[in-house]
């Protein structure tokens, strides 16, 4: 692998993980099937570029600079065009955001009964009916999405890893985890969803803001 192709790994992770060691780097490269010699080193080297900085004095975490996250998504459009994989990523990225709404209601019912704001009711998971038909609608967010990840790994193997990692986040929760659907570790189902989106908006140079609102209804 060439700096360049290290380099845009790199930047990826940070800009999907907000900011991480290294350590962590080499974790979530590894879990892309990527081995990069010494992060640690290519860190550094970044952050003299000016497209990394660290987050506190002394402190081995590294988050994007400004330059770094436009250097990031150049060389992420470079590796796109450069595997004719635009279209297909643009067209699952289509279909992802169609379940993206779904998605999103599931994790309000999940955490609230009713989202009236005059009769919030918080969802404590003792009506076992109500949160049986959540967990159906998530099912079927499930289905819809693991072909968007066969679409997007055929696109570009760094996909790869989505569609198991919202099937064991799935799994957990169909197996009596609650905070596997919305918790705030990364592995969630919500933080793994998340995390691809911002995925794809990195490869594509999308910016979320303009993205159509999603239809929770």
């Amino acid at each position: 692998m060439d700096i360049a192709d290290e380099t845009r790994l790199v930047l990826l992770v940070l800009r999907l993980r907000g900011a991480a060691d290294p350590a962590t780097v080499a974790e979530v490269l590894a879990a892309m099937g990527v081995v990069v010699d010494d992060p640690a080193t290519l860190l550094d080297r970044l952050e003299l570029a000016g497209l990394v900085e660290r987050g506190t004095s002394g402190s081995a975490r590294r988050r994007l600079t400004g330059d770094g996250r436009r250097e990031g998504e150049r060389l992420l459009a470079v590796e796109l065009d450069d595997r004719g994989a635009r279209g297909r990523i643009t067209a699952a990225y289509s279909d992802f955001l169609a379940g993206n709404g779904p998605l999103l209601r599931v994790c309000t019912d999940w955490q609230l009964r009713d989202a009236n704001p005059a009769a919030i009711v918080v969802n404590d998971h003792r009506d076992a009916d109500f949160d049986r038909r959540v967990l159906d609608r998530l099912g079927e967010v499930q289905r819809r999405v693991l072909p968007v990840c066969h679409e997007l790994t055929a696109g570009l193997a760094r996909f790869g890893r989505y569609g198991p990692r919202l099937t064991r986040a799935f799994d957990r929760v169909m197996g009596g985890d609650a905070a596997a659907l919305d918790g705030p570790s990364p592995d969630s189902y919500h933080g793994t969803w998340f995390e691809l989106h911002e995925n794809l908006i990195a490869t594509l140079g999308r910016d979320r803001s303009t993205e159509p609102l999603p239809d929770v209804s």
